[in-house]
Protein backbone atom coordinates (compact mmCIF):
# COMPACT_ATOMS: atom_id res chain seq x y z
CA UNK A 1 0.00 0.00 0.00
CA UNK A 2 1.45 3.34 -1.06
CA UNK A 3 0.07 6.64 0.13
CA UNK A 4 0.89 10.14 -1.03
CA UNK A 5 3.06 12.02 1.48
CA UNK A 6 1.94 15.64 1.77
CA UNK A 7 5.03 17.76 2.48
CA UNK A 8 3.45 19.10 5.65
CA UNK A 9 3.13 15.57 7.03
CA UNK A 10 6.79 14.70 6.41
CA UNK A 11 8.02 17.95 7.91
CA UNK A 12 5.71 17.59 10.92
CA UNK A 13 6.90 14.05 11.61
CA UNK A 14 10.56 14.97 11.26
CA UNK A 15 10.26 18.06 13.42
CA UNK A 16 8.41 15.98 16.01
CA UNK A 17 11.12 13.32 15.89
CA UNK A 18 13.96 15.74 16.47
CA UNK A 19 12.74 18.83 18.29
CA UNK A 20 10.29 17.12 20.63
CA UNK A 21 12.59 14.14 21.03
CA UNK A 22 15.27 16.40 22.48
CA UNK A 23 13.02 18.27 24.87
CA UNK A 24 10.76 15.86 26.80
CA UNK A 25 11.13 12.94 29.20
CA UNK A 26 10.09 9.66 27.66
CA UNK A 27 8.39 7.68 30.38
CA UNK A 28 9.86 4.67 28.60
CA UNK A 29 10.89 2.68 31.66
CA UNK A 30 7.36 2.69 33.01
CA UNK A 31 5.97 1.39 29.73
CA UNK A 32 8.53 -1.39 29.34
CA UNK A 33 7.90 -2.58 32.90
CA UNK A 34 4.58 -4.13 31.87
CA UNK A 35 4.10 -7.89 31.80
CA UNK A 36 5.15 -10.02 28.84
CA UNK A 37 1.68 -11.15 27.80
CA UNK A 38 1.43 -12.90 24.44
CA UNK A 39 1.22 -10.41 21.60
CA UNK A 40 -0.93 -11.47 18.66
CA UNK A 41 -2.51 -8.16 17.60
CA UNK A 42 -0.19 -5.20 16.94
CA UNK A 43 -0.93 -1.69 15.71
CA UNK A 44 1.88 0.48 14.32
CA UNK A 45 1.70 4.27 14.55
CA UNK A 46 4.70 5.14 12.33
CA UNK A 47 6.00 4.06 8.90
CA UNK A 48 9.40 3.13 10.35
CA UNK A 49 7.77 0.85 12.92
CA UNK A 50 5.69 -0.82 10.23
CA UNK A 51 8.82 -1.45 8.18
CA UNK A 52 10.51 -3.02 11.21
CA UNK A 53 7.57 -5.32 11.91
CA UNK A 54 7.64 -6.66 8.37
CA UNK A 55 11.41 -7.05 8.49
CA UNK A 56 11.29 -9.31 11.55
CA UNK A 57 8.41 -11.46 10.33
CA UNK A 58 5.49 -9.97 12.26
CA UNK A 59 3.24 -9.14 9.31
CA UNK A 60 0.55 -11.58 10.44
CA UNK A 61 0.34 -10.01 13.88
CA UNK A 62 0.14 -6.48 12.44
CA UNK A 63 -3.55 -5.57 12.30
CA UNK A 64 -3.47 -1.84 11.48
CA UNK A 65 -1.13 0.98 10.45
CA UNK A 66 -1.23 4.72 9.82
CA UNK A 67 -2.39 6.30 6.57
CA UNK A 68 1.20 6.85 5.44
CA UNK A 69 2.69 3.44 6.20
CA UNK A 70 3.87 1.27 3.31
CA UNK A 71 3.47 -2.47 3.07
CA UNK A 72 5.78 -4.57 0.88
CA UNK A 73 4.92 -5.12 -2.76
CA UNK A 74 2.53 -8.02 -3.40
CA UNK A 75 1.28 -8.06 0.19
CA UNK A 76 -2.31 -7.23 1.13
CA UNK A 77 -2.90 -3.75 2.57
CA UNK A 78 -3.55 -3.34 6.27
CA UNK A 79 -6.48 -1.39 7.75
CA UNK A 80 -5.56 2.17 8.67
CA UNK A 81 -6.32 4.10 11.84
CA UNK A 82 -5.71 7.65 10.65
CA UNK A 83 -2.74 9.97 10.54
CA UNK A 84 0.51 9.69 12.46
CA UNK A 85 -0.01 12.88 14.43
CA UNK A 86 -3.71 12.32 15.14
CA UNK A 87 -4.69 8.63 15.13
CA UNK A 88 -8.30 7.55 15.53
CA UNK A 89 -8.45 6.33 19.12
CA UNK A 90 -11.93 4.87 18.70
CA UNK A 91 -10.74 2.75 15.79
CA UNK A 92 -7.74 1.57 17.79
CA UNK A 93 -9.90 0.55 20.75
CA UNK A 94 -12.36 -1.26 18.47
CA UNK A 95 -9.55 -3.40 17.02
CA UNK A 96 -8.61 -4.67 20.51
CA UNK A 97 -4.82 -4.66 20.04
CA UNK A 98 -2.48 -6.44 22.43
CA UNK A 99 0.17 -3.79 21.76
CA UNK A 100 0.39 -0.39 20.08
CA UNK A 101 3.92 0.59 19.02
CA UNK A 102 4.64 4.29 18.50
CA UNK A 103 7.42 6.85 18.70
CA UNK A 104 8.45 7.64 22.25
CA UNK A 105 7.61 11.34 22.13
CA UNK A 106 3.97 10.80 21.31
CA UNK A 107 3.35 11.13 25.03
CA UNK A 108 -0.19 12.45 24.65
CA UNK A 109 -1.20 9.39 22.62
CA UNK A 110 0.66 7.08 25.02
CA UNK A 111 -1.25 8.50 27.97
CA UNK A 112 -4.58 8.32 26.17
CA UNK A 113 -4.08 4.69 25.18
CA UNK A 114 -2.89 3.68 28.63
CA UNK A 115 -5.96 5.33 30.17
CA UNK A 116 -8.01 3.15 27.84
CA UNK A 117 -6.19 0.06 29.10
CA UNK A 118 -4.16 -0.50 25.93
CA UNK A 119 -0.55 -1.58 26.24
CA UNK A 120 1.95 0.66 24.43
CA UNK A 121 5.58 0.41 23.43
CA UNK A 122 7.29 3.75 22.63
CA UNK A 123 10.52 3.60 20.60
CA UNK A 124 13.13 6.22 19.70
CA UNK A 125 14.01 6.94 16.07
CA UNK A 126 15.79 10.28 16.50
CA UNK A 127 19.27 8.74 16.09
CA UNK A 128 20.79 5.75 14.32
CA UNK A 129 21.48 4.05 17.67
CA UNK A 130 17.86 4.66 18.62
CA UNK A 131 16.62 3.10 15.39
CA UNK A 132 18.69 -0.05 15.94
CA UNK A 133 17.80 -0.28 19.63
CA UNK A 134 14.11 0.06 18.79
CA UNK A 135 14.26 -3.04 16.61
CA UNK A 136 15.53 -5.04 19.58
CA UNK A 137 12.91 -3.52 21.90
CA UNK A 138 10.12 -4.38 19.48
CA UNK A 139 11.36 -7.96 19.16
CA UNK A 140 11.66 -8.43 22.92
CA UNK A 141 8.09 -7.25 23.38
CA UNK A 142 6.66 -9.38 20.57
CA UNK A 143 8.54 -12.66 20.83
CA UNK A 144 10.70 -12.14 17.73
CA UNK A 145 14.16 -12.03 19.32
CA UNK A 146 15.68 -14.70 17.09
CA UNK A 147 14.51 -12.96 13.91
CA UNK A 148 15.73 -9.53 15.01
CA UNK A 149 19.12 -10.88 16.10
CA UNK A 150 19.79 -12.00 12.54
CA UNK A 151 18.56 -8.69 11.12
CA UNK A 152 20.62 -6.57 13.52
CA UNK A 153 23.74 -8.64 12.90
CA UNK A 154 23.35 -8.13 9.16
CA UNK A 155 22.72 -4.38 9.51
CA UNK A 156 25.68 -3.91 11.86
CA UNK A 157 27.98 -5.78 9.46
CA UNK A 158 26.96 -3.42 6.67
CA UNK A 159 27.39 -0.34 8.88
CA UNK A 160 30.84 -1.52 9.99
CA UNK A 161 31.83 -2.11 6.37
CA UNK A 162 30.90 1.43 5.33
CA UNK A 163 32.70 2.91 8.32
CA UNK A 164 35.83 0.89 7.62
CA UNK A 165 35.83 1.83 3.93
CA UNK A 166 35.57 5.55 4.62
CA UNK A 167 37.71 5.77 7.78
CA UNK A 168 40.88 7.12 6.16
CA UNK A 169 39.27 9.26 3.46
CA UNK A 170 39.09 13.02 3.25
CA UNK A 171 35.76 14.28 4.56
CA UNK A 172 33.98 16.55 2.05
CA UNK A 173 31.26 18.87 3.30
CA UNK A 174 27.81 17.57 2.40
CA UNK A 175 24.48 19.36 2.43
CA UNK A 176 21.76 16.75 2.94
CA UNK A 177 18.40 18.20 1.91
CA UNK A 178 15.49 16.32 3.49
CA UNK A 179 12.39 18.34 2.52
CA UNK A 180 11.25 21.36 0.51
CA UNK A 181 8.64 23.95 1.46
CA UNK A 182 7.05 26.35 -1.01
CA UNK A 183 8.83 24.88 -4.02
CA UNK A 184 7.17 25.24 -7.42
CA UNK A 185 8.13 25.45 -11.06
CA UNK A 186 8.89 29.14 -10.52
CA UNK A 187 10.68 29.09 -7.15
CA UNK A 188 12.90 26.86 -5.04
CA UNK A 189 11.37 27.72 -1.67
CA UNK A 190 12.84 26.88 1.73
CA UNK A 191 14.94 23.75 2.07
CA UNK A 192 15.01 21.67 5.24
CA UNK A 193 18.43 20.10 5.78
CA UNK A 194 20.02 17.60 8.13
CA UNK A 195 21.16 19.31 11.31
CA UNK A 196 23.46 18.20 14.10
CA UNK A 197 20.81 16.36 16.12
CA UNK A 198 19.28 13.71 13.84
CA UNK A 199 19.96 10.29 12.38
CA UNK A 200 20.90 11.84 9.03
CA UNK A 201 23.87 13.50 10.70
CA UNK A 202 24.86 10.09 12.10
CA UNK A 203 24.77 8.65 8.57
CA UNK A 204 26.94 11.44 7.17
CA UNK A 205 29.63 10.77 9.78
CA UNK A 206 29.64 7.04 9.07
CA UNK A 207 29.75 7.72 5.32
CA UNK A 208 32.94 9.74 5.73
CA UNK A 209 31.54 13.25 5.35
CA UNK A 210 31.17 16.45 7.30
CA UNK A 211 27.71 17.94 7.59
CA UNK A 212 27.92 21.37 5.96
CA UNK A 213 25.35 22.68 8.46
CA UNK A 214 27.30 22.98 11.71
CA UNK A 215 25.07 25.24 13.84
CA UNK A 216 23.95 23.14 16.82
CA UNK A 217 21.36 25.67 18.00
CA UNK A 218 18.74 24.66 15.42
CA UNK A 219 17.41 21.11 15.57
CA UNK A 220 15.67 21.06 12.18
CA UNK A 221 17.24 23.85 10.13
CA UNK A 222 15.84 25.32 6.94
CA UNK A 223 17.93 27.35 4.53
CA UNK A 224 17.25 29.66 1.62
CA UNK A 225 19.23 29.74 -1.60
CA UNK A 226 21.32 32.49 -0.03
CA UNK A 227 22.04 30.23 2.91
CA UNK A 228 23.20 27.47 0.59
CA UNK A 229 25.56 29.89 -1.10
CA UNK A 230 27.05 30.73 2.30
CA UNK A 231 27.41 27.06 3.28
CA UNK A 232 28.99 26.27 -0.12
CA UNK A 233 29.02 22.46 0.30
CA UNK A 234 31.26 20.18 -1.72
CA UNK A 235 28.38 17.74 -2.31
CA UNK A 236 24.60 18.15 -2.23
CA UNK A 237 22.34 15.14 -1.69
CA UNK A 238 18.61 15.83 -2.00
CA UNK A 239 16.24 13.21 -0.58
CA UNK A 240 12.68 12.40 -1.69
CA UNK A 241 10.18 9.65 -0.82
CA UNK A 242 9.53 6.93 -3.37
CA UNK A 243 8.09 7.91 -6.73
CA UNK A 244 4.39 8.70 -6.44
CA UNK A 245 4.65 9.63 -2.76
CA UNK A 246 5.72 13.25 -3.17
CA UNK A 247 4.52 16.24 -5.23
CA UNK A 248 7.81 17.23 -6.83
CA UNK A 249 8.99 17.03 -10.44
CA UNK A 250 12.63 16.04 -10.02
CA UNK A 251 13.64 17.57 -13.34
CA UNK A 252 12.34 20.93 -12.10
CA UNK A 253 14.03 20.52 -8.72
CA UNK A 254 17.32 19.67 -10.40
CA UNK A 255 16.98 22.75 -12.59
CA UNK A 256 16.50 24.87 -9.46
CA UNK A 257 19.68 23.45 -7.96
CA UNK A 258 21.64 24.05 -11.15
CA UNK A 259 20.94 27.77 -10.88
CA UNK A 260 23.24 27.85 -7.84
CA UNK A 261 26.28 27.72 -10.11
CA UNK A 262 28.52 29.46 -7.55
CA UNK A 263 28.24 26.55 -5.13
CA UNK A 264 31.12 24.09 -5.25
CA UNK A 265 28.80 21.08 -5.46
CA UNK A 266 27.01 22.42 -8.52
CA UNK A 267 30.16 23.69 -10.20
CA UNK A 268 31.80 20.28 -9.77
CA UNK A 269 28.75 18.21 -10.79
CA UNK A 270 28.22 16.86 -7.28
CA UNK A 271 24.43 17.17 -7.01
CA UNK A 272 22.65 13.89 -6.33
CA UNK A 273 18.89 13.34 -6.02
CA UNK A 274 17.73 10.18 -4.25
CA UNK A 275 14.12 9.08 -4.68
CA UNK A 276 13.38 6.06 -2.45
CA UNK A 277 11.27 5.11 0.54
CA UNK A 278 14.41 4.37 2.57
CA UNK A 279 15.46 8.01 2.11
CA UNK A 280 12.78 9.27 4.50
CA UNK A 281 11.79 6.31 6.71
CA UNK A 282 14.09 5.66 9.71
CA UNK A 283 13.60 1.90 9.81
CA UNK A 284 15.84 -1.00 8.72
CA UNK A 285 16.15 0.62 5.28
CA UNK A 286 18.22 3.41 6.82
CA UNK A 287 21.29 1.24 6.18
CA UNK A 288 20.39 1.19 2.46
CA UNK A 289 20.53 4.98 2.60
CA UNK A 290 23.88 4.89 4.41
CA UNK A 291 25.38 2.69 1.70
CA UNK A 292 23.86 4.82 -1.06
CA UNK A 293 25.20 8.13 0.22
CA UNK A 294 28.61 6.62 1.07
CA UNK A 295 29.02 5.57 -2.56
CA UNK A 296 28.03 9.04 -3.75
CA UNK A 297 30.42 10.75 -1.33
CA UNK A 298 33.36 8.42 -2.04
CA UNK A 299 32.97 7.06 -5.58
CA UNK A 300 36.72 6.47 -5.77
CA UNK A 301 36.48 3.51 -3.39
CA UNK A 302 36.04 -0.07 -4.59
CA UNK A 303 32.52 -0.69 -3.37
CA UNK A 304 31.13 -4.20 -3.72
CA UNK A 305 28.11 -4.67 -5.97
CA UNK A 306 25.77 -5.48 -3.06
CA UNK A 307 26.52 -2.25 -1.18
CA UNK A 308 23.82 -0.26 -2.99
Amino acid sequence: MRRYWPLSVFIAIFVYLVIVANSQPTGRDEVNAQDDAEVERIISLAPSITETLYSIGLADQLIAVTDFCNTPTNTPPKPTIGAYLDPNLEAIVAMQPDLVILLDRQQRVVQQLQQLGIRTLPVNHASLDGILTSMHDIAVNTGAVEQVSKLLASLQTRIDHVQAMTADQEMPSVLLAIAHAGASEQQFGQIYVAGQHDFYNDLLKLAGAQNSYQDRRVSVPSVSTEGILRLNPDIIIDLYPASGQHPFNLDIMQAHWQKLSQVNAIRNDQLHLIEASYAVIPGPGVVDLLEHIARLIHPQLQWTADAD
